[in-house]
C-alpha cells in the first residue's frame, strides 16, 4: 500500500497540471474589439448615433503599414476607407504607416470594423470628430 501512495500523488499532480494547461488553451483569444477606443453601444444597426432627430454616422481612423498589399486588404474589407499619407492623425501613425479614415454609416459597418480590428497590424481604432474627413 505504501508503494501506491507516491504514484497516486504523481497521478493527481499530473491531472492537476493537465487541467491547468487545458484551461490555458481554451481561454478566449482576443477578437480585436479591445482596439476600438470608443463606445459602440451607442451606435445603432445603421451605424448612426444620437437622438432620433439628429442621427449621425461616426468617422474613425486607424494606421496600417504603408504597403500596397495592406491598402488593398483594407479597401476590400471596408469600401468606406480613405487613405491619407504623411499624416499621423489621432491614431498616431508612424513614418512607415498610412492613416486610414472610415465611417460607420454604411451597410455592415460593424462587421467591417470588427474585421479591420482583428488584423494584427491594426493597433487601435479611434473616433474622429465628425466632419473632419471629406466623404465621397
Amino acid at each position: 500500500m505504501a508503494a501506491s501512495f507516491p504514484s497516486e500523488i504523481a497521478m493527481r499532480a499530473a491531472a492537476w497540471c493537465l487541467v491547468v494547461l487545458l484551461g490555458a488553451c481554451v481561454s478566449k483569444a482576443p477578437t480585436g474589439l479591445e482596439k476600438i477606443r470608443f463606445d459602440l453601444k451607442k451606435v445603432d444597426v445603421n451605424g448612426l448615433e444620437g437622438p432620433s432627430t439628429d442621427k449621425r454616422e461616426i468617422a474613425y481612423q486607424f494606421c496600417v503599414p504603408n504597403t500596397e498589399d495592406k491598402r488593398i486588404e483594407i479597401a476590400e474589407l471596408d469600401p468606406t476607407a480613405r487613405f491619407e499619407s504623411e499624416a499621423a492623425g489621432r491614431a498616431g501613425c508612424t513614418a512607415d504607416q498610412i492613416l486610414v479614415h472610415a465611417r460607420t454609416g454604411a451597410p455592415n459597418w460593424r462587421g467591417r470594423m470588427e474585421a479591420v480590428a482583428a488584423l494584427p497590424y491594426v493597433k487601435s481604432i479611434r473616433r474622429t470628430p465628425y466632419g473632419a474627413v471629406d466623404q465621397p
